[in-house]
């Protein structure tokens, strides 16, 4: 559970300095409303990190995350929240199909680490 409690405070970090999510100019001062609305944001945004589970397929995780770039196979993969792309997980595939195909939006994920925070990449 503490794990989760860092990603946390580092997502209200993210959007409270004006991270690539918010859209808005940088600025040191918050209103408690828009304060109230970063922590918002957050918990909407680990709320739904946290849906994807072992036994979901790779489809259903690219309808939350998107894919980092960087070494990876079809079997082993980290992906980034793309509303804050500092936040990443790492994902364990079971491949399903021919194993000489590529990637497959019906891969079984048997793995799934907490979210956690890492510098973004280029895609």
């Amino acid at each position: 559970m503490h794990g989760y409690r860092v990603v946390v405070l580092a997502l209200a970090w993210c959007v409270a300095t004006g991270g690539p999510m918010s859209g808005e100019p940088r600025h040191n001062a918050q209103t408690p409303s828009a304060t109230a609305d970063h922590v918002a944001w957050v918990a909407d945004a680990l709320r739904r990190m946290q849906t994807i589970k072992p036994g979901m397929t790779r489809g259903e995780l690219l309808a939350v995350f998107r894919p980092q770039s960087g070494i990876s196979s079809r079997q082993n993969r980290s992906y980034q929240y793309p509303g804050c792309p500092y936040f990443h997980v790492d994902v364990v595939f079971q491949a399903m199909g021919s194993a000489t195909t590529g990637e497959s939006i019906e891969d079984v994920i048997t793995k799934i680490s907490p979210p956690y925070l890492g510098w973004s990449t280029v895609n």
